[in-house]
This record gives C-alpha cells, structure tokens and sequence, in this order.
C-alpha cells in the first residue's frame, strides 16, 4: 500500500500572502481540480477498489504546494524585498495544525479501543512523531525492517505532510538567503532558479539511486521527495516568462498532462519501481496542468478540473486526506470482521462525509479566524498549544495502557516437546511462569543476519565455533533465518563453523521471481523485488560452490508459486558441488497480525491465539510435493510440525514461551527450546568433530 498525506495549501490565496503578479488571478480552478483528482486517486488507491497507481496523488500534492507557497512567498518579496516568516508559519500552523490534531486524538482513541496493548506503545509513538512532523524518518527507519508490524499504522498518512513541513522549514529561510545578495529581483529570479534547479537534479539523481538499493528512504526521505516540491517553486518564480512561452500551446499542454496524470494512476501499478524514475511523469505532468494554467487557455484542462464536484473535492481535500486513512484501517475491527466491498464503500463515503464535517467545523473556523490573522504570534502559540494537545493524548494512551502479565496456572516443563505441545493446548490463561515476558517476546528475533528483501547484496553471519574447518551452511528465506540461535548452538557444540545466507521474503526458486511482485504489495521496493532475489540467489550458489560446505540445511516459506521441480532444481546445484543438503520443513503460519499483540489483547483466553492444525499447513499438497521433491533431489528432510501442532491444533504458547514473535516467525526463545529436538534430527547429518573436554 502506498502510504499517502499531503498537507494541502489553502484553497485560494491567503488576503495576508499578496497573490504571484504573473498570473492575474487570485484563484485558480484548474488547481482545486488537480487536488479533487489526487485526493481520488489516493482514497480509491487505498480502498483496494480502484485506481492500484493512485500513490502518484502525493506527487501532485508536492507539486501544487511548492507552486502555491512559493508564489506567495516571491510575490511578498517582490512588493515588500522581505517575507514575515512569524506570518508564513502561522499561516501553516492554522492551515494545517488544527484538523491535523482532531485526527490525530480521534485515531488515538479508536487505538485505545481496538489495537491490542502490545501495539499502543507503537502507536502512541507515531502520534507524536506525527505531531511533530517527523513521522516519515519513523516509517522510513521501520520499512528497512523487514520484521516490523505488518499491520500499517493509522497515523502513515501524515508521512507526506511531515515532508511538506520540512520542506517549509527549510524553503523560506533559503530563499531569503539565496535572494539576499542580489540587489535586483531579476537576478533574484534567477538565482533562485539556479538553486531549484541544482536542488531537482540532485533529489531526482537521489530519488532513482535509492530506489535501485530498495531502501525505504526513497519512499519516505524529503532527499529524494524534495524535487516535486521544487519543480513547482520552479514554475512559481518562472511563471510570467512560462506563461509567455507555452500561451500559444495552453490548452493543448494542459489536456497532455491532465492525461499523463490520470494514466499513471491508472497503468501505474505496486509492481511499478517507485519513486524512482517513474515519478517524473505525474510530477512533471502536473507542472504541465499548472504552467498552462497560468495563461487561462479557453480550451485547456480547467474546463474540466473546473467542473462544480471537483471544485468541491479539492477544497475538503485536505480533510478527506486526513480522515479516510484511519477509517479503513479501522473498518475491520469495528465491523469485527474484514470488511466487503459494499461496507468498504460505505466507508468511502462516509469518510467523504466526515471530512465535509471537518473542513466546516474545524478548518475554516480557524482559517479564517480575525485575531489569529492578525496576530501571527498568537497562531504561533496555537501551534504550540496544538501539538501539546496531541503530545499529552498519545503520552495518556500510552501510560494507561498496560501490556497483560502472566495471571494462570504455571505451564508444565517436559523433557518431551510432543508432551509440551499437547499440554499447551489445554492451557487458557497466560501462565505465570512465561519466559520472556510478552513485552519482550516482539524484539526476541535472532542476530541481524538476515538480508532485508530489497537488496541483492549478501549478508553472511559467521557462528558456532567460527575457526573450525569443518562448515555448515543455513540458506533460505527469513523461515531458514528463524532457525539461526539454535543451529548456532548445536554448530558450537559439535565444532562446526555456521555459515548463514538469508534473505527476506525470497523463494529458493529462480523461476519465480516474476510472481513476487504480486505475492507482497510492498511499495518501497516493488517492481524490482524479484531482480533483488535473483541476483541474490544467484550470488550464494556461486558462494556455496565456491566454499563447498561439508552440509546446506535449506528452508523456506510455502510460496503458493513455488514448484517442487524447481526446489529439486536448487537442491541439484547444492549438491552437485559436493554438500549435503537437509530440508528443514516450513512451520505452521499462525493467524492474524501477530500472535504476541493477540495474547496482549486474550490474556485469559490464549487459545484464540492459536490456530488449527489445518489452517497453519496451508496449501497441504504443495507442503507435501515439496518434500517429496526434496528427498528425490537426495535432501534428508527434517519434520517440524510436531514441535508446533497437536493432531488437531498448535497452541500459541509451549512449554511456558510464546511460540511465535510475529505473524509468522518463530520466537527466539521457543526456537532455542527446541535445539535438543533440532540437534537430534540433524545427528546423522551433523557429526560431532569437537573432541570432548
């Protein structure tokens, strides 16, 4: 999903910020059309409905705004050779501060009321980097985690609007400094110009380079979003000599970039590598819509964008913005089931309906407030007030929500796991002697030896008795990474050196790679997902035969797209270099967002934590071709399933430890327990070579 905010600017020219000479027109229709057409974009985008490119809506936004601010901010420095920076800010802060606030205290007490208590400490801390505007170094530092919260957070929105905040911080105060030395406002101009220009080049050259390492920040990061804002400044301060240059082809230029815009959105896809190069088309087809527009063409796009429903959508766009985004996040939970198309509709338009609410009873009012106009100090110490308000909300939800601690029975200590699982399953409470506490058990994953999906670069660990001649490879995806602690263990305790290459998210298939794009809908790195793993994959069968270890244990999540043919295929080139293989079988896949923020919110009835023995072995005929590939490609093949499920089901917590840390993934502390078990299936496979002490 592409995450999407935008800190709309007002929807005409502020009285206080005087209006751009060249464009003779205090207000422009053909851009409240282009913000009724990226609010759409975006809402239907994550409604799931429609419109799969619609994150291009952020883009216009940027665009827009730095077109806007800027032209208010020249033509204040034109009529006056100063800008009152109390008065911007101020004008920022009652634009944007206060429906921004209702939001954001609404969204912390819908957390409060459904989000599990293990996740609110989370989501208070993105309600304050949302009030201060910084939340898009927190979503960016959490999406380089390929093992964060699945579940995206209510406050994601504000991502984009922390960007254009930053990006109002910085611009005034450069554009004074750039225009200082310049004693004629031509050359203010064109000063102005050579650093917006030197600032889109390297935003862009930044944008596209960290879009092919796959880092979020090229999502998130004003450094490779900062050029959207600048081609619109660009336009702002050329807009009279703009204006004069394309007047002959207005309309038409208008139509063309009204047309790229609503092409991206439409062929634009989450396989489409994005930000990247891929941005310059909405981007600068939207500052083809408003350097047209500048002239007012009789036949161009504003005969269009100006249409009464467009004007109307652009001028609650802001609102709408700020408002659908935690509702369908919310939707499930409060309907107490995943909601349906028709309820997902209802919720569009009632999201649609609370945002009209919004912009009535919140925005205007303040907007268009006497005193706060009059007095920028006094928007000032609004801000200041504001962010307070949210500041205190998040710290309240945060201190009076506590993580459930262990009230039941102690669970029973077996030598046998199969004892343990079985036991498990009658459990009902937490039991009180739960190692480590669930508070603890989300951040118990093994060491950082995990390549992170987006990057093709190898990232080996080196563990057990590290200066060993006799090595054991762990290659796979992060369900061979989950077994790192205990091989680890059993490599140190036998003498071997433990080598491990794993990545996130990716097949031991090299056949496959087309169909991950489609499989994850994650925007910081689709489109070039598979060419990640390829390149990856590729990379360790070179190092596997070039190190040609003594065994490879492999493993891997059951990918639907996955064929045994093609893990036969893999095993061959392992062992056709002289190693061993053993196919470790996937775990069983627990329910829902995640099985610790489950038992937080189930601390007295666990088991609705746990799930059925059929439903963790999904896709049952591929988990069993599979292995049956495996042991005809000459893999031994180790059974795990037993360490988890009963017949019938697999408790969420075993032997006194939360079984997984996640969604998916096996807690560190229950896969430490089970390096005995582990040991005992790899005894033929892994000898002891260290002499006893």
């Amino acid at each position: 999903m592409a995450a999407t905010d935008t800190g709309l600017t007002p929807a005409k020219q502020s009285p206080a910020l005087p209006t751009h000479p060249s464009s003779g027109r205090d207000f422009r229709p053909d851009i409240q059309g282009l913000r009724a057409i990226a609010v759409l974009a975006v809402v239907l985008d994550h409604s799931g409905l429609a419109v799969h490119g619609g994150y291009i809506g952020v883009d216009i936004f940027f665009v827009i705004s730095g077109y806007l601010i800027t032209s208010h901010l020249f033509g204040e420095l034109s009529g006056s050779g100063h800008i009152s920076l109390a008065r911007f800010y101020a004008g920022r802060i009652r634009r944007i501060l206060p429906a921004a606030t209702v939001v954001i205290v609404a969204t912390l007490l819908a957390a409060w009321k459904w989000d599990p208590p293990l996740e609110i400490h989370s989501v208070g801390l993105d309600a304050i980097a949302a009030a201060f505007f910084c939340i898009n170094f927190r979503i960016a530092e959490t999406g380089a985690n390929y093992f964060a919260n699945p579940a995206p957070s209510p406050f994601q929105q504000f991502w984009s609007l922390a960007i254009e905040e930053q990006f109002y911080a910085l611009w005034p105060l450069l554009l004074l400094a750039v225009s200082w030395p310049a004693k004629r406002m031509t050359s203010s101009r064109r000063a102005i110009s050579i650093t917006l220009i030197i600032v889109i080049a390297a935003s862009l050259a930044t944008s596209v380079t960290l879009t092919k390492s796959g880092s979020s920040w090229a999502y998130f990061g004003l450094q490779s979003r900062a050029w959207a804002l600048a081609l619109g400044a660009l336009v702002a301060i050329n807009a009279e000599g703009l204006s004069r240059a394309v007047r002959r082809i207005a309309g038409p230029l208008s139509w063309l970039g009204l047309a790229a815009i609503i092409g991206s959105a439409f062929f634009f896809t989450t396989s489409t590598s994005y930000p990247g190069i891929a941005v310059a088309l909405p981007v600068v087809a939207t500052a083809f819509v408003i350097t047209a527009g500048i002239s007012a063409p009789r036949r161009g796009a504003e005969a269009f964008l100006g249409l009464g429903p467009f004007q109307y959508i652009g001028k609650i766009s802001y609102s709408w913005y700020l408002w659908h985004w935690p509702i369908f996040i919310f939707l499930p939970d409060f309907l107490g089931h995943v909601a349906t198309n028709q309820q997902i509709v209802l919720a569009l338009v009632g999201s649609f309906v609370v945002a009209s609410v919004s912009y009535a009873v919140v925005e205007q009012p303040f907007r268009r407030n006497h005193n706060l106009t009059l007095y920028p100090r006094r928007g000032l110490r609004l801000g200041a007030g504001l962010v307070g308000i949210s500041l205190l909300s998040a710290i309240m939800v945060m201190t009076f929500v506590d993580v459930p601690t262990a009230t039941g029975a102690a669970a029973r200590q077996t030598a046998s796991i199969s004892t343990s699982v079985a036991l498990a399953a009658h459990l009902r409470s937490l039991p009180s002697n739960l190692s480590p506490p669930l508070a603890d058990v989300p951040n118990g994953s093994p060491p950082a030896c995990l390549a992170t999906s987006h990057v093709d670069a190898l990232v080996t660990c080196k563990l057990g008795d590290v200066r060993a001649n006799h090595t054991v490879a762990l290659f796979g995806d992060s369900h061979a990474w989950q077994w790192t602690r205990p091989l680890a263990a059993i490599a140190s305790k036998r003498g071997w050196k433990l080598v491990t290459y794993t990545k996130g998210a990716c097949p031991l298939d090299p056949n496959t790679f087309t169909s991950i794009s489609s499989f994850y809908n994650f925007p910081t790195y689709a489109g070039d997902f598979g060419l990640y793993c390829e390149k990856w994959l590729t990379a360790v069968l070179a190092r596997l035969a070039t190190i040609r270890p003594e065994l490879v244990i492999m493993s891997s999540l059951t990918y639907p797209f996955v064929t045994p043919t093609s893990l036969a295929r893999t095993i061959d080139k392992v062992r056709a270099d002289g190693s061993k293989v053993v196919w470790l079988q996937d775990t069983p896949l627990p329910l829902g967002p995640g099985v610790p923020a489950c038992l937080s919110e189930h601390p007295n009835e666990i088991q609705l934590c746990g799930f059925s023995r059929a439903y963790g072995l999904r896709y049952p005929k591929l988990r069993d071709a599979l292995l049956q590939a495996a042991v005809r490609a000459g893999a031994e093949v180790v059974h795990t399933v037993q360490w988890f499920c009963t017949a019938t089901d697999c408790p969420p917590v075993i032997a006194g430890t939360v079984a997984y840390f996640d969604n998916s993934h096996v807690a560190n502390a229950y896969a430490l327990k089970l390096t005995d078990d582990l040991s005992t299936a790899l005894a033929t496979d892994l000898p002891d070579v260290k002499p006893p002490h």
